[in-house]
């Protein structure tokens, strides 16, 4: 059964349950002192009419009633989400405490009810969150997304020229504003072209939540503003200075996710990433600068984050390893973050993807605590990653010569900077879990490399 149809069974449940407890209260708890006679310690509820609590209850019921409604129409709104969990903790704790302070037993039986159906409704959210589009928008579903940003970023084979490209929406007293950014690496003059713009206009266009996001339509534009839209398969961008028509066709590979959302949306997380496409093939040209460079089959990624707040530090690095026909051999993507809850830093946290062989080996959330580590080299950084069956350890740097040095800033008035090598290095060795050689793939300058650090 669909969960958007399990949302709507609950919210008939949850009416015809407060219609009963408004219309037939004396029935109600007749039913709930059945278990008086079995369970130890328990003892019937006394008789109840028409009364102030009861009335209270039949509203309650009504409100999660229509959350459960509202859910099911649209589960992208978190404040529903909280509320309607919240109440079935609450209620679940309360009959807890009300075991202990009238000692009576019965109250457990009220208590594992709406205790499993709390556990019924985080698994839900889960399976939303898990069904979630990684292309579409969240910054208008979410309210308190304060920051949205898409990336891409490739190398051209033949050239080895390499881009990376940024749209970004923040959420402001204004309203939702946008901005552009760029760096191109320009291999043979050994330069890079780096700057950013803010367009006028700037919307979110989200699409549709699909239970199966396969199903939506793939050129539907999910981030756009004026003179500039990027949609699931192309990017364009115009200004005086930069402009970029670039599309890609995306590798059989499927989606990347580095936090989990429900981490998200139950507070636990400030920004939450995932590579809607992990690997694709890019072909168009940007220019810049009166320069025109062009990409053909360049292998490269497309990323999506949001979130209330950025990271306090991370590492992060991706790579596509091609064979000599263009296919896809492999794909490695690692992030290392640290974040921030009110006055403390919290530890590193890694998390990995690797494709391989047709199979896809992720680090199992939360083992992202476990095994899995980076470190810091003269050059670059080390890592390792641990998934069930298989281990990666190796190292990646940026080529210093050749680095995009930008810098974000956060809601809070903080500033971070970023430090992006497109044309990094990474070398990547295999072992099985038996500790068996299994493969090991490298690039001297088609890996992006990226350090990011607060500045104040």
């Amino acid at each position: 059964m669909k969960p958007s149809s399990i949302l709507k069974g609950y919210g008939v449940l949850f009416l015809l349950a407060g219609a009963a407890f408004l219309f037939f209260p004396g029935l109600c708890m007749a039913v709930l002192s059945l278990g008086a006679d079995w369970l130890p310690g328990a003892r019937p509820l006394p008789d109840a009419g028409r009364t102030l609590w009861l009335g209270l209850a039949g509203s309650m019921m009504a409100m999660i009633s229509y959350l459960a409604f509202a859910l099911a129409a649209d589960p992208r709104q978190q404040t529903a989400w909280r509320a309607l969990l919240l109440s079935k903790a609450v209620s679940t704790g309360l009959f807890l405490l009300f075991v202990l302070a009238d000692k009576n037993a019965l109250f457990l039986v009220a208590a594992a009810v709406d205790g499993a159906i709390l556990i019924h409704l985080a698994g839900l959210s889960l399976a939303f969150a898990d069904l979630a589009d990684p292309w579409s928008s969240r910054i208008a579903g979410l309210p308190d997304c304060l920051h949205e940003a898409w990336f891409l970023k490739a190398n051209d084979p033949a050239t080895r020229d390499a881009f990376w490209l940024r749209y970004t929406l923040e959420r402001t007293d204004r309203g939702i504003e946008g901005g552009l950014w760029y760096a191109v690496f320009d291999v043979k003059e050994r330069r890079v072209l780096s700057g950013r713009w803010s367009p006028p206009q700037a919307a979110a266009h989200s699409s549709p939540m699909h239970e199966n996001p396969s199903e939506g339509p793939s050129a539907h534009a999910v981030c756009g503003f004026a003179d500039a839209d990027l949609t699931r398969t192309s990017a364009m961008a115009r200004s005086p200075d930069v402009d970029w028509r670039l599309s890609w066709r995306r590798a059989a590979i499927p989606p990347f996710s580095f936090v989990p959302t429900w981490l998200y949306l139950w507070g636990a997380a400030g920004t939450v990433y995932v590579a809607p496409a992990p690997a694709a093939r890019f072909d168009g040209e940007i220019r810049v600068e009166g320069r025109t460079y062009r990409f053909a089959g360049a292998p490269g990624s497309v990323g999506h984050l949001w979130g209330r707040r950025k990271g306090e530090a991370w590492r992060w690095a991706h790579a596509v390893f091609q064979r000599e026909d263009g296919a896809v051999e492999a794909v490695f993507e690692i992030l290392s973050a640290r974040g921030r809850l009110g006055p403390l830093v919290l530890p590193r946290v890694t998390s990995a993807h690797l494709w391989h062989d047709g199979r896809h080996h992720a680090t199992a959330w939360p083992g992202a605590f476990g095994g899995n580590r980076t470190w810091a080299r003269d050059r670059g950084w080390g890592f390792r990653f641990e998934s069930r069956d298989l281990s990666a350890e190796g190292d990646c740097a940026p080529d210093e010569g050749m680095t995009a040095e930008l810098e974000y800033g956060d809601q809070d008035g903080r500033v971070l900077r970023c430090r992006n090598s497109t044309v990094g290095a990474l070398r990547l060795r295999l072992s099985r879990a038996d500790g068996g050689a299994e493969a090991a793939f490298e690039t001297p300058d088609g890996a992006a490399v990226e350090t990011v650090g607060r500045l104040r």
